[in-house]
Parts: C-alpha cells; sequence; structure tokens
C-alpha cells in the first residue's frame, strides 16, 4: 500500500495509523538500546498510534506498545 510519501521522514511528519519501517534512529545509546528491547530498531514496522506536539506519543511495534516524548520520537526517522 503506498503511503504516499517518498524518501525518509522523521516519525512525527508520518501520517497516523499508517505502517512505516524505522531507517534511523538519532538518540543516545542507552535510548536506542531500551527501544530496541521493546521492538523498535532499524528495519522494524512501526505505526503511530496517537500522539500531538508536545505530548507523548505512542507507537505500535511488533505485538507492543511504545510510549515516547515527542521530541525523541522527531529523533525517530522512517520510510
Amino acid at each position: 500500500m503506498s503511503t504516499g510519501f517518498r524518501g525518509i521522514v522523521r516519525l512525527t511528519e508520518f501520517p497516523k495509523g499508517m505502517e512505516a519501517t524505522v531507517v534511523k534512529i538519532k538518540t543516545g545509546a542507552e535510548q536506542q538500546m531500551r527501544l530496541g528491547e521493546l521492538g523498535m530498531h532499524p528495519g522494524s514496522r512501526v505505526r503511530i498510534l496517537c500522539g500531538e506536539p508536545g505530548q507523548g506519543v505512542l507507537i505500535a511495534a511488533g505485538d507492543g506498545r511504545i510510549g515516547v516524548n515527542w521530541d525523541e520520537a522527531q529523533r525517530i526517522y522512517v520510510c
């Protein structure tokens, strides 16, 4: 299914409910490790469930749900 997006964008710029592939996570090593343990790493499929600027973002990754703050979500790049 085509999303209308071409190239890499921040997770926060991707439409809610659409599936995306994580390309890069530009956070510190500890945060990357935590996200990886929860199922979010380059190559994984994710979907934004809800979130607004300045608030937390709820992300579906595999069978789990991950909550991150807005600033952190802006450092996750998807296509």
